[in-house]
This record gives structure tokens, sequence and C-alpha cells, in this order.
């Protein structure tokens, strides 16, 4: 039996709740081939010019179809192969779990808390994602250093004035520049 022509053998009209797009049309018709058995796990189905030539609608209309029966799980796309009927039904998730309630208090040491998350961060095992520092070892620190050094010499007093809030005006300018 060729593939190709499952849709000419067992074409049927749809009367009840006509869809109104045409890539309607060709998912329904082919989710009720599968559903009816006609296309089984695992048959390959028409590839998207030969569905376009036996539906008499565009290429675009059949890649909207197969994208629709693609999502409802229905088929799936096989790289360089083509489109099939899905081997195996998509992984239902399970719904979550309310949250346990407690009803007892529980007294929190909160110095004890910030102790624990003191010693969080500084244990090198742990990576730290919230923040945003930059390991020494990656960084040209000498140079740096001396940079700063000189930047500190030629400030002088300034080097460690505050701004007003809007900041210094030369650096924003030059942040605007970069």
């Amino acid at each position: 039996m060729l593939v190709e022509s499952v849709f000419e053998r067992y074409s049927f009209a749809v009367t009840a709740n006509f869809p109104d797009k045409l890539y309607e049309r060709v998912t329904n018709k082919t989710a009720s081939l599968i559903d009816r058995g006609t296309l089984r796990r695992g048959d390959r189905l028409p590839s998207v010019r030969d569905c376009s030539r036996q539906e008499k609608v565009s290429v675009a209309t059949v890649l909207q179809a197969y994208l629709s029966l693609e999502s409802q799980g229905l088929i799936e796309v096989r790289p360089k192969s083509g489109h099939y009927v899905r081997v195996r039904p998509p992984p239902q998730l399970s719904e979550p779990r309310a949250p346990r309630i407690v009803s007892a208090l529980s007294h929190v040491d909160v110095a004890a808390r910030i102790g624990q998350i003191m010693r969080t961060v500084s244990d090198p095992g742990i990576v730290q994602f919230g923040s945003a520092i930059v390991a020494p070892e990656l960084l040209p620190v000498e140079r740096l250093n001396r940079m700063l050094a000189q930047i500190a010499r030629r400030a002088g007093p300034l080097g460690v004035a505050y701004d007003h809030p809007p900041g210094y005006s030369l650096l924003r300018r030059q942040i605007a520049h970069v």
C-alpha cells in the first residue's frame, strides 16, 4: 500500500463543524485517520508536497496543519525523513501537589542563619550565581592595580569624594560614548 495514497483511499467529507481555515480541514482529516486507526503509530505521513497536491491546498497550509498535529502530540517530525504518526504518546505531567501546611510555628535563630549564609558564601565548592564577582585569577590583577594607582595619584582628593546622585558628569559622558 502506498502511503501517499492514504488520503485518497480514505477520504471523507467533514460535514459537522466544518472548519473555517484550510489547514484546520487538513488537520481534522489527518487526526481522524489517526483516531480511526487508518494511520497507525509509526506510519509515515505523505510528504508536504504530496499532501498539498492531494488536498489541493498550498504547501504552507499543509505545513501549518502538520505543525498543529505536532503540537497536539499526534505526529512527530524526524529530521530528513518526514512526518510520522507519533510512536508513543506524549508524557503526561503530573499535577503539582499542594504545599505542606505547617501547623506550628518554629523558632528561627537569625544570627545562626546569617552565620550559615556567610559560611556558604566562602565555600569554594559552591558556585555563587547571585553574585557578579569574577574570580581574581581570570583578571590581569597587576595591570589593574597599576592603572588604579595611576588614577588615584591623578585624581588626588577628588578620588575619594562622593558625587551628587546623577554622578560624575565626565564619567557619564564617557560611558554614554561606549
